[in-house]
């Protein structure tokens, strides 16, 4: 039985494109193929091209994006059921975040207009949260649940043999009528057991970019409990790492394999554990290898010391998450972290020449336009090389999200597909109405677009060869 994994579109509603592989599904389908299963990987939000795109055109555009979704005869979805029937897929597993849950059940109703005997696996953070709910959509067959590789093999064996389900760990699905959910999957221990993303499983793999290769796991699980974040509830809060070793192992063959240069660590917070991060480091000097990556963190897991060993590693980006300017605001979303610590790593970043891009949220239900401007100013502070903002948006699962139904400032009958951190739908304030708060997001939008292009002017000035008059050229 053939099995297709799908990345649902999203970027591309936006004019946008996700030009990057689809790594969670990358290794689901390594895990399967290894298990000796017939898979492949179609990410539908790539195309082939370069697209102008900022993240304030998802605020701009959301009302454009609505409307695809009715349109069952966009070319996006005549794209979908193309790529179905030149595949001819016996299964159909789909990645579900919130924001792309209404593209993902427009897919499910493709699947079954092409073919309705194919099943439709939803799985990922959404219907993990939501079996129930995902389930009631007549379109979805089977939810995996949580960390999905040791669930899709063995559903995808139980399928094949035509077993009952009632034996796959980590699953829920209807049975006689009924929800049934059965027990959680064990999370697996040794991540050095699972084997590298599968990217050659990629359909048109060849029309990507090399670099767009280069996402790296090298642990799963976040410690930390911020209101906002739902992390949890796939990876856990323990952490669990793959060896020092397989990390590097692994750039060197996807440098071998796709000639990539610059690689990126997905990790929730990738500094957690220093010697981890020393010992990757002293493997890629050691073993002579030659790139650059970028990683994401916490600001108050940045020190000098690991920096300078990062550096001569290759590191030159560290994505950071402020969140807010206000103090007030970083404790009632547990962030663990003050103004002050993240001015000091912002210093600590700029002593070691290393460049860095800042995560804002605004619109969380108490923020009051006087936090939001502690937040515009702060930006203007710390001066990040990007600056990236969200506007608050509490998805299920999250305590956010708990928080907002007790204060009745969400409603019963929930939209899902305005539930994205750039819908002008969210910012849902205990104080302001829907039409002030989005005049305060597109003052808020104004402000990072022009941080953005000034920004971005001067890091193109900065790369000027010393001795050219610019004025010239």
């Amino acid at each position: 039985m053939k099995t297709l994994l799908i990345l649902p579109p999203w970027y591309r509603f936006f004019n946008g494109e996700l030009k990057a592989f689809p790594i969670g599904l990358c290794y689901i389908a390594g895990s399967m193929e290894n298990a000796g299963q017939n898979v492949k990987v179609y990410n539908a939000d790539f195309v082939d091209g370069r697209a102008d795109f900022i993240e304030s055109d998802i605020t701009r555009k959301q009302n454009l994006y609505l409307d695809i979704l009715k349109n069952n005869d966009h070319p996006i979805w005549s794209e979908i059921f193309s790529v179905l029937k030149r595949e001819k897929p016996d299964i159909v597993g789909v990645s579900v975040m919130t924001p792309k849950y209404g593209s993902s059940l427009n897919i499910a109703r493709i699947v079954k207009e092409y073919n309705k005997n194919i099943p439709v696996i939803f799985g990922g953070i959404h219907p993990t949260v939501l079996p129930d709910e995902t389930l009631k959509n007549r379109n979805v067959d089977i939810v995996v649940r949580g960390e999905g590789e040791k669930s899709m093999v063995a559903l995808i064996n139980a399928m094949e043999s035509g077993k009952s389900l009632d034996k796959v760990m980590g699953i829920s699905y209807i049975s006689n009528g009924n929800v049934l959910h059965n027990p959680d999957v064990s999370y697996i221990d040794n991540l050095d057991n699972i084997p590298f993303p599968a990217r050659h499983l990629l359909i048109d793999k060849e029309k990507y970019p090399p670099d767009t290769f280069g996402k790296i796991f090298a642990s799963r699980g976040c410690p930390y409990k911020c209101t906002y974040c739902a992390s949890n509830k796939i990876w856990t809060r323990q952490v669990r790492y793959m060896t020092p070793e397989r990390v590097v192992d692994e750039i060197e063959y996807v440098m071998r394999n796709y000639k990539a240069t610059n690689f990126y660590f997905e990790d929730d917070s990738y500094t957690i554990r220093e010697k981890f991060v020393e010992r990757v480091c002293d493997l890629i000097i050691k073993r002579d290898i030659n790139i650059s990556w970028g990683c994401e963190t916490r600001v108050n897991l940045i020190n000098s010391r690991m920096l300078r060993k990062m550096k001569e590693a290759g590191c030159n980006c560290i994505n950071i998450g402020v969140e807010s300017g206000d103090d007030e605001t970083l404790r009632k979303i547990n962030k663990g972290v003050t103004v002050k610590q993240i001015e000091e790593a912002v210093m600590i970043l700029r002593d070691n020449d290393i460049m860095f891009n800042a995560f804002f949220m605004i619109g969380f239900p108490w923020e009051t336009e006087e936090s939001i401007d502690k937040t515009l100013n702060f930006l203007k502070v710390i001066n990040p090389n990007y600056a990236i903002y969200s506007i608050v948006t509490p998805y299920p699962g999250t305590e956010l999200f708990d928080l907002c139904k007790e204060k009745n400032i969400l409603p019963d009958d929930i939209r899902w597909d305005v539930f994205n951190h750039q819908s002008p739908y969210m910012f849902l304030s205990e104080r302001y109405s829907t039409e002030k708060a989005r005049e305060i997001i597109e003052r808020v939008e104004m402000v990072f677009d022009e941080h953005n292009k000034n920004a971005r002017r001067d890091f193109l000035f900065s790369e000027v060869p010393k001795g050219i008059d610019e004025d010239n050229n």
